[in-house]
C-alpha cells in the first residue's frame, strides 16, 4: 500500500506485481464477490 493511502476496511488489500503494487481494492470484499463473476470453467 502506498504511503499515505487510506487502509482498506478489512486491512487486507489486493496487490499485483508480486505484492509490490497496491490496487486499493479490499481483498475480503473482492474474495466475497468472486463467486458472482461469470467466468468459464478452467477444467
Amino acid at each position: 500500500m502506498p504511503v499515505g493511502s487510506p487502509p482498506t476496511p478489512s486491512g487486507w488489500e489486493v496487490t499485483t506485481h508480486g505484492g509490490r503494487r497496491g490496487t486499493g481494492i479490499d481483498a475480503v470484499e473482492w474474495a466475497a464477490a468472486a463467486p458472482t463473476w461469470e467466468w468459464g470453467r478452467s477444467c
